[in-house]
C-alpha cells in the first residue's frame, strides 16, 4: 500500500510525492512544473497541465509548490483516505469499514442543508472554509464581518457569515464565505463544502461507492 505524507497548513491539504510539495484540490484538474509524477505506480506526467499559478502557490503558502493533484487524477485513482493523525493519505486504497457515510455523485456533489434549504454542495478539498454563491441563501445566514482571503486565484475581500448547515443527520454551525462572481464558479453549485474544515481526524472520498466520511 502505497502511502504519502501529507501537511496541512491554513486548513488545506499538501501532499508530499518524491520529495516534491502539491496542493490537494478537486475543485481543479491537475498541474504541475515538470509534469513528472507517478502516484501508486502509475505514471502521470504526460496527463498534467502546465502549472501557471506557481507563484501565487508559493506565496500562498510559503512553500515550493510543485503544482495541484486535482479531480482528474483523484478519479482515476478512484478517491483519497486522509489520516489527519499521522498526516497521511492514500490514494484508491480505503483502510477504514465506512457504516455512517454520505452519498455523493461521481462529480463530487451531494445535497445539504443550509438554514434549512435543501441544496447541491459540490466537495472542495481546495477550500479551507465553506463558501456560498447563492445569494438568497447568503441572505439567510448571520453576517458577522468582512475578511480578506488569499489564494492561488487572487485576494478577495469577502463577506464572512454565520449559518447551520445539516447533513447526514447531524447539524452544525459554521462561519462561511461568501463566493463572488470573480472567483472560479460551477454551473448548478450553491455550496462549496471544505471537508477540511469538518475533519479533525479523518476523510475520505470514495468515488466507486460515491460516498464520502468524515471525523
Amino acid at each position: 500500500m502505497n502511502k504519502y505524507n501529507i501537511n496541512v497548513v491554513d486548513d488545506y491539504t499538501i501532499v508530499e510525492i518524491d520529495e516534491k510539495l502539491y496542493l490537494l484540490d478537486t475543485g481543479t484538474i491537475s498541474m504541475s512544473i515538470d509534469k513528472l509524477i507517478k502516484i501508486n505506480n502509475i505514471d502521470f506526467s504526460t496527463n498534467f497541465l502546465q502549472n501557471n499559478f506557481k507563484k501565487q502557490l508559493d506565496s500562498t503558502f510559503n512553500m515550493n509548490i510543485e503544482g495541484i493533484i486535482g479531480k482528474d487524477f483523484i478519479n482515476k485513482l478512484g478517491g483519497i483516505e486522509v489520516d489527519l493523525i499521522n498526516m497521511k493519505i492514500c490514494f484508491g486504497i480505503f483502510t477504514k469499514e465506512i457504516t455512517n457515510e454520505t452519498k455523493i455523485s461521481n462529480n463530487y456533489i451531494c445535497k445539504i442543508k443550509v438554514n434549512g434549504n435543501l441544496v447541491n454542495a459540490y466537495l472542495d478539498t481546495g477550500a479551507h472554509i465553506v463558501m456560498i454563491h447563492n445569494k438568497a441563501l447568503l441572505d439567510s445566514c448571520k453576517k458577522i464581518g468582512v475578511v480578506t482571503e488569499t489564494s492561488f486565484t487572487g485576494s478577495f475581500n469577502l463577506n464572512l457569515y454565520e449559518c447551520l448547515v445539516e447533513f447526514n443527520e447531524k447539524s452544525y454551525t459554521i462561519k462561511v464565505l461568501e463566493h463572488n462572481d470573480k472567483m472560479n464558479h460551477m454551473q448548478g453549485i450553491d455550496v462549496y463544502f471544505s471537508l477540511n474544515q469538518f475533519a479533525k481526524k479523518y476523510y475520505a472520498i470514495d468515488l466507486t461507492k460515491e460516498i464520502f466520511y468524515f471525523e
